[in-house]
Formats: C-alpha cells, structure tokens, sequence
C-alpha cells in the first residue's frame, strides 16, 4: 500500500512536470525567458480587471436611478456622491485600495473628466519609485491601456404641471466610458509592492523561468523510481509477509479469467483518456484540464499496477494462460467433442516450436493491425499527417527487424531453459551453452550455466575418484590386516605343537614379533593419517635450515642404500636454506621419502636429491628410477595404502607418501609427485623464512 501510494505520488510529480513542460512551450518560456508569458496573462488579468470596474459603475447607475439626460455622477475615490447613501461596493473599494492592488484606474466621461478612481497614479508612481520600481529608466508604469464602454439608458422629459415637475419616460441614448489602467513595474528582484492576481500571475511566470530546465532532471527521477517501484511491487506479488516463506498466494484477481481482467483495464485506460480528451474539447480551463488528466493518469497507473501484479502471480504460480475465459470455453469444447479416454491419452502440450511460431504469427497479426487503423485513418477518414507510405516502411521495418529479434531473443530463451533442464536431470554431457546463444545478457547466463555444468562434473568425477579410492582402501587395509592375521594365527598353532624342535620354536618367534610389529606400525600410520589429514595436531613451526636437515638424513641412508647398490648425488649450494617448519614432522617427511627410495629405487641407479633456492621459494626435490611403479599418476601415488609392489609383498603399510603429503601440508607447504615412466620425483616446496625478521 505503501509503494502504491508513493507511485501515486510520483505519478502525479511525472505527468505534472510533462504538464508544465508544454505549458512552458505554449507560452514559449524557453526561448523569451517569460516575456510572452507575462504578457499574455497581464492582458488577461487586465481585461477581467477592468471589466469589473465597468460593471460595478453601471450598477451603481442603475441602483441610483441615473437619467441619460443628466451629466454622469462623480464617485471620486471613496465610491459614492456626496452624502448619498448608494455607493460602489465597499468590498471592491477595498480590493482595489492602494494597499491591496498593483494598478491605478481612472473611469472617465466622454469630457474627459474623472468620474471614479482608486487612487491618484502620480501617488502610485512616486510609491514605486521609493520601491526603486522602473522600465528601461524612463516609466514605472509598464501597461497603460484604455478601454472604451458604451452604456444604452433611458432618459426622461420634465412637464411643469402647477409648478410640480412631472417626469415621464425619454429616449433610450448612449452613455459612454473610458477605462484607464496604470499598471505598476516589478522590481528587479521581482518585488511588487503589493499582493494581487498581478504578482500571483508574475511570481509563477518567474518561478518556471528559474525552473524550465530543472524540471526535465525532475521528470527523468521520477520516471526512474516509477520503473523501479514497479519492478519491486511485480516482484513482491503474492507473497506473504513472512520473509522466510516463497509461498504464493493468490488473491481475488488473480483468481478470476486473466483475459476478461485485460479487457476491463483496457476499458478503464480508453475511458480516463476519452475524459481527458473531452475536458480539453470543453475548454473548460487549464486549471481543470491539468487536474482531470492528471487524475486520469493515477488511475491509468493504478489499473498498470493491478495487471502487472496479477500477470506476475499467474506467472509464478505456471501456466498463466489456463486461467483465461477463451482457455475455459476451449475446454470445455474440447471436452464435449472428444472423449475423456482419448483425451487423457493424448498429448495437450504445445511443442517449443509451436509457441515460438504461435507468437511471430501473433506479433505479425498485431503489426498488421496497426497498419491496417493507420490505412483506415489514411483513406477513409482522410487524416493525412503523414503520408501513408511511411506507415508501409515502417511497418516492414518493424517486419523484418523486430520480427527476428523476437525469433532470436525466444530461441536464446528456449535453448537456456533446455540447458538448464538438462543441467537439473544431471546431464552435464554436449557443448557450451554459451556458444550456441547470440544475445550477450543470455550469453553471459550461458556462460554461467557452463561453469557451473563443468563444476558439477568435476565434483562427479572427484566423487567417482573417491568412490574409487574408498573401495581400494577398504581392500588394501583388509588385505594388510588379515595377511599378519592370518600368519599370527598359523604360527600360533604350530608354536602349540609338541613335535616342533626347539630352533623352530625360535624361528617362529621372530616372525610372530616381525607380523605384530608390521600389524602395530599399520595401525599407528592409520591412526596418523587420520589426524594428520584432519589437522588434528598440534605444530610448532620454527626457524631452521632445510639444507642441513635434508643433508643429515642422506647421510643416515647412505650406507643402507649403497647396500642396494643405489648412489645418492646431493646437489646444493654451501648457504643456508631458511624456513620456518616443524623439526619433529619435517625430519618425518624426509625419512619416509628416503624409506620409499631404499625400498623401491632399482639397483645400480642414482638417486639425485636436489635442494633450491629462488623466487623466495625453497624447494627439495627427491627423484629415483622405480624397479616396480605402478601404472598410476602421481597424485593416485600420494593417496593412501598405496604401494610401490603390486604383489604387497614388501613391508609397510602403503601410508608413506600419504603421510608426508598432509604433514607437508600441515607446515605450510607443497607436495608433489610426478610420474614419467620408470622416473619417480617427488618435490617438495617452502616459503624462504625472512632470517632477519624472525630474528627480531
């Protein structure tokens, strides 16, 4: 109700504005700063003026009983004659004082001799030159006209009859007037000295010069907020108060046939527009004319309200056009001529081709339409503002550019909607959408659709991955369990045989030791990796030197990978190699790095550990020929229970590289792994510490 009311409002500030603009024009305001303007209403003024004066002294004639035959009375300015008690209304005399008007009058006979006036003009123009009133430096009176009146009374005859006069009836003669009007000067700040129609008529005149471009900006704000007001109260139809809830309702219009509510705003709009028209038929006044079409224009906007708002609900709520009056009296129809079974079976729904050339044809009929009231008006009615050939250009203009945009801007609505339906049943296969649409505002929309199409299948395939991923962890971490399992329990029975001598029994021993420490360190990795992909650890990050620890671990393993005939080649520089790193964690990294190459590097190769400085990066690269790699990526490598041996034969729990990966992670780095044939790199990466700042 609110935004209905401020539309109202702006409504009446828009047609209002336009009204002054051509109002404005009319009294060509823009190109004479007024001057017409004033000059049109100061004659309007002048003549209502003076014919009163006019009227009131030929009153006065009639209420004293004047005789033709004598010479015209003598008012002066107080309105009456002598001691007589019929006299000039006193509320005209007070209207007309020197107080309360900007003019000064004279009634005048045919002898030139001043029968009534308001006040003395030699007294008004020295009043106005106190005021420092003045035209062109020569006169303070800028209107002096004269106005001639021409009265038809009787006159009568005097018969002495013993010395007693006897009058009778004369001969209807002439009396004749002059109307003379002084009319004062504004000043320069467009001061008047006092308060009538005159400085009413001026004020409004100066106020719309000072405002003839203002009110343009006024008009373009309004129209603006108008568009935006209705925007938001087509949004807003039919739903409820509760902002939590996208219900709509329905109310009582947008309840009833949409077509029969069309036909009655349409109704209303001809009526109030046939009323405007008629009032300016009338003249019946500018004043009455600008009210009737500005009322005209509220209720136009109202019925606009009211449809749009009904249009948007039925919209909302689907398949607006069932609720029509001509779709009720079709089904109905419908239903008497085919019988329920078959028409249950068969296929009521409009086919995207259909609508689309349902609604060129549709737009065709109504340019038709126009062309052919255009021809009407042309040739029957013989209004010829414009010849009718342009109405032909325009209408094949509108044939062959408007036409097409329609078709264009449908098929680019349609092929979205398909998409997105396709998007909604999770067929993500096919090109861009985008590609396929030539309006840029759709293809912006396609574009987005496309990306979240291509989000949508990576997170798919991701969920594919993991799905995959779980299985296989699910089967490794079985198969790591139940193998020691399995062995324990063996081993446990045959340690419970008598026939087994005393050396086996040992020999057992060792390898139930060897099952449950390989049971134990799987458990204990599990359990890692768990809090370490989850963050549930504590770090403690700290300077230190990567060079020396990743210098100290080569030296740890390099008899035991001689062992293997493998050779390790460190390369670095003799400087430091500062980060900020956790020693317990990072020491845990390069070991289980050094225990994958001392497991699966194949004899008789190097292994090159190289540790860099550059781009205030810090990077440790460990690379190795593998004997048995698996035919996986670098990234399914990293993933857990993973295992250099196919067979899992070798000990460990395949938790290694999954393990360093999130505890590189956990410290702020990078982990990757890269596989290219036998060729096995793993590259790790930091941020270099600022030495001197931590320091501080």
């Amino acid at each position: 109700m609110i935004a209905l009311v401020v539309l109202i409002s702006l409504t009446v500030i828009a047609v209002g504005g336009v009204l002054g603009v051509y109002a404005m024009v009319r009294y060509n305001i823009y190109n004479d700063k007024g001057v017409y303007a004033w000059s049109v209403g100061r004659n309007g003024i002048t003549e209502t003026v003076v014919n009163e004066i006019q009227q009131e002294y030929y009153a006065y004639l009639i209420a004293s009983n004047y005789n033709a035959d004598e010479a015209l009375p003598v008012l002066g300015n107080k309105g009456y004659e002598g001691d007589s008690d019929i006299r000039i209304s006193s509320s005209v005399i007070k209207k007309y004082s020197e107080e309360n008007c900007n003019f000064a009058f004279k009634v005048k006979d045919s002898s030139d001799t001043v029968l009534w006036y308001n006040f003395d003009p030699a007294s008004a123009g020295s009043k106005a030159k106190e005021s420092g009133q003045n035209i062109d430096g020569t006169s303070v009176y800028q209107y002096t006209p004269v106005y001639g009146f021409t009265y038809f009374i009787l006159g009568s005859t005097i018969t002495d009859a013993g010395n007693i006069p006897v009058y009778s009836e004369g001969e209807i003669k002439e009396v004749f007037i002059t109307v003379e009007i002084y009319l004062l000067s504004p000043t320069e700040k467009g001061e008047w000295p006092a308060s009538d129609d005159y400085s009413t008529v001026y004020w409004w005149i100066m106020t719309a010069v000072s405002l003839r471009y203002i009110v343009f900006a006024v008009i373009g704000v309004a129209l603006l907020l108008i568009f935006l007001l209705l925007v938001m109260i087509t949004n807003g139809a039919g739903l409820t108060a509760d902002p939590n809830s996208d219900e709509i309702v329905p109310g009582f219009i947008d309840r009833s046939p949409l077509d029969v509510n069309i036909l009655i705003a349409v109704g209303i709009c001809i009526a109030c527009i046939v009323g405007m028209r008629l009032t300016g038929i009338a003249n019946s006044g500018i004043v009455i004319d600008n009210v009737v079409i500005i009322f005209g224009s509220c209720v136009i906007m109202i019925v606009i309200v009211n449809l749009l708002e009904t249009l948007s609900v039925r919209i909302k709520l689907g398949e607006p056009g069932k609720n029509t009056l001509i779709y009720k009296i079709y089904s109905l129809i419908k239903r008497k001529v085919m019988p329920d079974d078959s028409e249950k079976k068969r296929k009521t729904g409009i086919s995207y081709t259909g609508k689309l050339v349902f609604l060129v044809v549709l737009f065709s009929l109504i340019l038709l339409g126009i062309l052919t009231y255009f021809a009407y008006r042309y040739f029957v009615l013989g209004a010829s503002q414009i010849k009718f050939e342009y109405y032909i250009i325009i209408w094949l203009a509108a044939m062959i550019v408007v036409v097409p945009l329609v078709i264009m801007f449908v098929t680019n609505f349609g092929y979205i909607r398909d998409a997105g339906q396709k998007i909604a049943s999770g067929d993500l296969e096919g090109n861009d959408i985008s590609s396929r649409l030539s309006i840029k505002a759709m293809r912006d929309h396609g574009e987005n659709l496309d990306h979240i199409k291509r989000d949508m299948a990576k997170a798919m395939e991701q969920e594919m991955k993991d799905e995959r991923f779980r299985n296989e962890l699910i089967s490794n971490i079985s198969h790591d369990i139940r193998t020691p399992l399995t062995s324990i329990n063996s081993f446990v029975e045959l340690l419970g045989s008598p026939d087994i001598t005393e050396e086996q029994r040992k020999q057992y021993l060792e390898i139930l030791q060897r099952q449950v420490s390989n049971l134990n360190g799987l458990t204990k990795d599990l359990m890692d990796i768990s809090k370490f992909s989850t963050g549930n650890v504590e770090v403690h990050l700290e300077l230190m030197d990567i060079g020396v620890a990743v210098e100290q671990m080569v030296g740890e393993y390099y008899y035991a990978l001689q062992e293997n005939s493998v050779e390790i080649e460190l390369q670095k520089e003799e400087k430091e190699y500062p980060v900020m790193a956790d020693g317990n964690m990072l020491g845990r990294v390069i070991n289980n790095l050094m225990t994958n190459v001392r497991k699966y590097a194949m004899p008789s190769t190097r292994v090159y550990i190289r540790v860099k400085d550059e781009n205030n990066r810090i990077s440790i690269m460990f690379r190795n020929v593998a004997k048995d790699l698996p035919n996986l990526s670098g990234e399914e490598l990293s993933e857990r229970l993973v295992r250099g041996d196919r067979s899992r034969h070798t000990d460990g729990s395949g938790l290694g590289l999954s393990i360093a990966k999130s505890l590189t992670e956990l410290q702020h780095g990078t982990f990757n792994v890269d596989v290219d044939g036998d060729l096995f790199t793993v590259t790790l990466e930091f941020d270099r510490a600022d030495t001197q700042n931590n320091q501080a």
